[in-house]
Formats: structure tokens, C-alpha cells, sequence
């Protein structure tokens, strides 16, 4: 039978898992928050909505794009310094955003937010689900699963009561603290682990360019679609641009 370690009579296994999903709870939390307060931002920069939709549009490509890529570099280079990394950048795009002056600036910050965002879901999955032994595994997949989800049900709860009741800004605030504390958490409880040092002879840039390259190309393309209609020709050639991106992606990894 596999020894537990606890710490201050809790079982150390699950202080690792907590951690992760901690991290991962934050920006689903923060993502779909986000989505509350677009008129509030787009009113304050007097632009149209579909303009102000690129703060969440930026995030949510960069962090599906670096999901994968995230992923295999933590193999390389161990899965706690990409998380640690990942919320500590997540953190300076959260304060950027909240100074941010104009609208431009801020699709910037939540760019480097979407890095950060990336690292951390790509890796904390894997931290969660490696606390536990063989015979667990299924249950920490269903427990980190949980803490998406109650991302995604608190952040609007969240967001209303921010725009509401104080000031969208706030919303940045609070989000780069709690991502502040669950990167000195991890830098604490996380266990070190071992890597190899030859990232750029293992680590696969060709696909992860393609990768990032093809959700770039479907994203404008549906972005554009939505406004002049499937059936622009710029609409279609940057959706069939993507799909061709993500397959040769996908025939490249198989």
C-alpha cells in the first residue's frame, strides 16, 4: 500500500491537488466574469460590442492555442515552473488590464493574460490528476472538472456584482491577487520535479506554430463572419486557411 505524507494532518496529495485546481478555478472564473462587464468597457471606450468582444476574444485564442504547446513543455521543463511562471504573467496581465487607457491596450493585456492562462491550464490538469496513484485518477479528473465548472457558474455572479456595484477595473484587481496567492501557493506546496534540458531539440515549435496559426485564422474568420456573413470571401478564405492549418497539425502530431 502507497505511503500518504501529510502536512499539519492533511494529506499532502491533495494539498498538491488543491493547488492546481485552485489555479485552474481562477480562470475559468475570470473568463466567464469577463463576459459581464463588455458593455460596461465597451461604454467606457466608446466602442461597438463586437469591437470590445476582442478582450475575450484574444484571451480565448491564446490560451487554446498554447494549450497543447503548454502541455509538452511542462514535460520538458517540469510542470510546476510553467504553472508557477504561468500565474505570475497571468498576475502582471491582470494589473496591466486595470490601468489599461484605452481599448487597444487592454486586448493587449488580456493577450498576455491569455499566456498566462495558457500555461496554467495546460499544466495544472496534469499536476491535479498526478497528485493521486493509479486507482484515483479517475475521481481527481472529475473533482478538477468540478472546479471548472463552478468557474464558469461564479464568474457571472461575480462580474454582475462587480459592474454593479464598484467599477470593471475591480474585476482585474481581484483577479490578479488571487492569482498572486495561488503562485506563492504553488511555489510552496508544488513539488519540484525532474526534466530534460534539451527544449529546443524536443520541443515541437513547427506544430505549435501551426496550432496557434490555424485557431488564429478560424477565430478571425468567425469573428468576420459574424459581421459581413459566411459567405464573404474573406470569411472563407480565413476559415479554410485554419482548417488546413489544423490538419496538417494534426497529421504532423500523429
Amino acid at each position: 500500500m502507497k505511503s500518504i505524507l501529510y502536512i499539519n494532518k492533511i494529506p499532502y496529495h491533495w494539498l498538491i491537488f488543491s493547488t492546481a485546481a485552485f489555479s485552474i478555478f481562477i480562470t475559468a472564473t475570470d473568463r466567464s466574469a469577463l463576459n459581464i462587464i463588455l458593455p460596461e468597457i465597451s461604454e467606457e471606450f466608446s466602442a461597438d460590442l463586437p469591437t470590445a468582444q476582442w478582450v475575450t476574444i484574444i484571451y480565448f485564442l491564446t490560451v487554446v492555442s498554447l494549450l497543447v504547446p503548454m502541455g509538452r513543455l511542462s514535460d520538458i521543463i517540469g510542470s510546476k515552473k510553467v504553472i508557477v511562471t504561468g500565474l505570475l504573467i497571468f498576475t502582471i496581465g491582470g494589473i496591466v488590464s486595470t490601468w489599461a487607457p484605452n481599448l487597444p491596450s487592454l486586448i493587449f493585456a488580456r493577450f498576455v493574460q491569455g499566456v498566462g492562462g495558457g500555461m496554467i491550464q495546460g499544466t495544472s490538469f496534469i499536476i491535479a490528476v498526478s497528485a493521486f496513484d493509479e486507482t484515483q485518477k479517475g475521481k481527481a479528473i472529475g473533482l478538477n472538472l468540478i472546479f471548472v465548472s463552478l468557474g464558469n457558474l461564479i464568474g457571472p455572479l461575480i462580474g454582475g456584482l462587480i459592474a454593479g456595484f464598484i467599477d470593471w477595473r475591480a474585476l482585474f484587481i481581484l483577479f490578479s491577487f488571487l492569482s498572486f496567492m495561488s503562485g506563492v501557493l504553488s511555489i510552496i506546496l508544488l513539488p519540484k520535479n525532474s526534466s530534460s534540458t534539451k527544449i529546443s531539440s524536443d520541443f515541437d515549435w513547427a506544430g505549435a506554430g501551426l496550432l496557434i496559426a490555424g485557431f488564429a485564422f478560424l477565430l478571425s474568420g468567425i469573428t468576420i463572419a459574424s459581421r459581413t456573413g459566411l459567405n464573404s470571401a474573406i470569411s472563407i478564405t480565413l476559415l479554410t486557411v485554419s482548417i488546413l492549418l489544423i490538419i496538417l497539425f494534426i497529421i504532423k502530431s500523429v
